[in-house]
Formats: C-alpha cells, sequence, structure tokens
C-alpha cells in the first residue's frame, strides 16, 4: 500500500480507531492521477460530516461509516490502514468482497432505472422547455453509463469514469451502441476548451459552498 508519510503522520496525529482507504487509490489502478484525493474511511467515531485536508500537493477526505456501513460499493476493495495507534480492521470489516458481484447488479439496474425515468422525463418537457429536456437527457446518458460500468463489475470512478467506460473489455454491439449514443448525448467527443471554460465557471458559482468543492477543482484543472 504505497501511501506517502506525510499522510500517514496526518493519520497517526489526528485519528484513533480503525480506518481504511478506500477510492480510486484502493482500486486496481496502476497510476492513479496525481489530483485524486487520499479516501479514507472511519468505521469508529470520528468526524461526523465529510471532512477534507490539504497537506502540500496531497488531499486527504475522511469520510464517517461509523453510523453507516450500508454502502458496499464505496468499500469495495478497501485497503485496512495499520499505522502506530491505528489497529488492523477486524476480520468482517476485512472480506469487503462478499457479495459484491450481487450488489453491483442491484446498484446497475438502480442506475438503469433511473435513466428511463429521466428519459421519460425529458420526454414530456421536450416541447415546452427544450433546455430542461436537455438537461433531463444528459442526466439519463450520465445514469447509463454508470449503470453500464457496474453491470460490467467496474466500480465508477468520477475523475476516471471516461477512461473506465473506453477501455471496457470485449462489450457487446448494444452495449457499443448505448456508449457511443451516451457520450454523443453528453457532448463529450465535441467539448471545446472554450464550452468547458464556461461550464467551469458557472460550476465554481454552484458549488462554492461545498466542503469539497476544492477537490472537485483541482481534478478539472488536472484533467
Amino acid at each position: 500500500m504505497n501511501i506517502p508519510q506525510q499522510v500517514l503522520d496526518y493519520l497517526n496525529q489526528e485519528v484513533t480507531g480503525r480506518i481504511a482507504l478506500i477510492g480510486c487509490r484502493a482500486q486496481d489502478l496502476v497510476n492513479p492521477f496525481p489530483c485524486c484525493e487520499y479516501d479514507i474511511a472511519y468505521f469508529d467515531a470520528g468526524p461526523r460530516n465529510v471532512r477534507v485536508v490539504r497537506l502540500d500537493d496531497k488531499t486527504i477526505e475522511l469520510i464517517n461509516f461509523y453510523s453507516n456501513k450500508s454502502d458496499p460499493i464505496s468499500l469495495y476493495r478497501m485497503i485496512p490502514i495499520s499505522y502506530r495507534n491505528m489497529p488492523f480492521l477486524p476480520g468482517p470489516f476485512v472480506n469487503n468482497n462478499l457479495m459484491a458481484g450481487g450488489v453491483f447488479i442491484g446498484e446497475s439496474n438502480k442506475m438503469l432505472v433511473n435513466a428511463l425515468f429521466n428519459i421519460e422525463t425529458a420526454s414530456r418537457h421536450f416541447n415546452l422547455r427544450i433546455d430542461l429536456s436537455s438537461l433531463y437527457l444528459k442526466a439519463a446518458s450520465y445514469d447509463l453509463i454508470v449503470g453500464i460500468l457496474l453491470r460490467t463489475g467496474v466500480k465508477p470512478m468520477p475523475s476516471h469514469e471516461l477512461s473506465q467506460i473506453r477501455n471496457l473489455i470485449h462489450p457487446s454491439d448494444q452495449i457499443k451502441d448505448c456508449i457511443e449514443s451516451a457520450l454523443e448525448c453528453l457532448g463529450l467527443e465535441r467539448a471545446s476548451k472554450t464550452s468547458i471554460a464556461r461550464s467551469y465557471r458557472a460550476l465554481r458559482e454552484i458549488i462554492k459552498n461545498r466542503d469539497d468543492k476544492n477537490i472537485i477543482f483541482s481534478k478539472i484543472d488536472y484533467l
């Protein structure tokens, strides 16, 4: 487990109890993006809400699972951390691949149903509010992409989803058509620097009060 010493030092000073590395840095990725944060899951009493900590060029996101351990996809392939006053997680927490396949299929079904509902809503608004209709159609396209990834056993990770969907191994012709339609609807293949910069400015205003806004901005800047 390749966690920088400065991150481990911070965790040792500020954290007690059981924790684990989750997110893209705990997945089977050869090279996570430098902008990817270190997602740390708490399993004992810790911060009530998500907390973001910046250490030089590293970012830590502390996420509380103490009161809610019902999110198996977020904990998929987590890596327990043991460092000085942080003991290894006990067996039931370490074995995080139990029922992973069934959970992925269940979440995939939810996303695909969401996509259908959004398409239906887009159709209802088409004649009166084309802008609103377009918004729902883009939401449906995103739900479809996430649903396809989950259906194929891939845990979607926001910064990597475009690469993940493009690099699916041997998708069927039907899945290929769905992916092409979704990407076309989202406009990713024809996005220009100008349109991205304009959207970025709008996004900054929309999420300016969120605690994790700096994580989102750093990923956009990097990508």
